[in-house]
């Protein structure tokens, strides 16, 4: 192959690269990125707060683990528009946790919510577009990152 072809090879990679048909993420490599984004918010969040956060991997039963003892779930959600002009936040919860940290990213607002309060491994859903002025079940928890100290085993609230 001569350099004018290799070169010419070259350009036309550019060119279909820099002109070419923008590829839009799937949407599961959406719900990965904004995952991650909350997982790394809801880190720094709690370490401003004076804690010590270690993220974990993927697979693991939570995502961080707080003072070396406290499991927190993050999930983020994103209003979706149902048909009939309504819609919701909702997320599945499944994992090992003590807390859940649920951020409704649309809203800017965080739900620390406690897993004793929930039945059984469940799906939670905000059906008010505002979080402000919902009433229901989580309200109480918005905004409670109080909770991450009160839930931290006995044993380690004795050594800090």
């Amino acid at each position: 192959m001569s350099v004018y072809t290799l070169h010419q090879a070259w350009r036309s990679e550019c060119q279909a690269y820099r002109f070419g048909p923008k590829v839009r993420p799937t949407a599961y490599e959406h719900r990965q990125w904004l995952g991650a984004m909350a997982e790394q918010k809801a880190a720094t969040l709690i370490a401003d707060l004076g804690h010590k956060v270690t993220p974990q991997d993927h697979n693991d039963r939570c995502d961080l683990v707080v003072d070396d003892g406290l499991r927190v779930e993050v999930k983020a959600s994103r209003w979706t528009d149902a048909q009939r002009g309504s819609g919701r936040y909702q997320a599945l919860w499944h994992n090992e946790a003590d807390l859940v940290a649920w951020y409704l990213v649309d809203a800017d607002v965080w739900y620390v919510i406690p897993t004793s309060e929930f039945d059984r491994p469940t799906n939670v859903a905000i059906w008010s577009r505002d979080p402000d002025k919902y009433t229901g079940r989580w309200s109480v928890y918005q905004e409670r990152w109080d909770l991450l100290s009160r839930a931290l085993p006995f044993s380690i609230q004795e050594e800090s």
